[in-house]
């Protein structure tokens, strides 16, 4: 999904397309941090951080490389991690 956009022959507008998620977990981020739910840092970069832990685990699914571990397991686990790493620091 995500690969497509670095294709030779995709649009502007496939690759507009394709930064239009990041830029929505940016700004939630960024609501976030003005609540005191998210921690302080530019919130481009923990949504890039949030997109990639997601992103790379579907991959990880995709390609069968979760070997013996169950899905549900590495979900909890990632999300689990990646929100203990979002959490405002004391």
């Amino acid at each position: 999904m995500y690969t497509a956009k670095h294709a030779d022959d995709s649009t502007d507008e496939l690759r507009e397309l394709g930064h239009e998620g990041l830029q929505t977990a940016a700004r939630l981020i960024a609501e976030a941090q003005q609540a005191g739910a998210v921690r302080a840092g530019d919130p481009v970069r923990l949504a890039q951080v949030a997109f990639s832990t997601t992103h790379g685990l579907a991959m990880l699914t995709i390609g069968s490389l979760l070997d013996d571990t169950p899905l549900s397991e590495a979900v909890d686990l990632a999300l689990d991690v990646l929100l203990a790493g979002l959490r405002p620091q004391p």
